[in-house]
């Protein structure tokens, strides 16, 4: 808001340099104009930048939590498939 205020001022000052035909003045002006142009450009990007960011949302597995649980505790809590949990339910029976 501050920068737009200030460009709307630098311009004015420029067009009245240029209407009383001061035209170093005017060009100085003129590089102040494009410095607080960067300057917002800069600004609503990095906003953008800070929006796109917020709006990445991760995902949390099961494998995910496993692995954090097995890191934590040192014992290994990998998601079993389902022979291995046949095998392990028929193992009584096997022995």
């Amino acid at each position: 808001r501050e920068l737009d205020k200030e460009l709307r001022e630098i311009l004015k000052q420029k067009d009245e340099a240029v209407r009383s035909q001061d035209f170093e003045a005017a060009g100085q002006l003129r590089d102040r104009e494009m410095e607080i142009k960067a300057q917002i450009a800069a600004i609503a990007q990095s906003k953008k930048t800070e929006e796109d960011s917020s709006k990445d949302v991760s995902v949390v597995t099961e494998e995910d939590i496993a692995q954090i649980v097995a890191a934590w505790t040192g014992i290994p809590v990998n998601k079993m498939t389902r022979s291995e949990s046949e095998k392990l339910l028929q193992m009584e029976e096997t022995l």
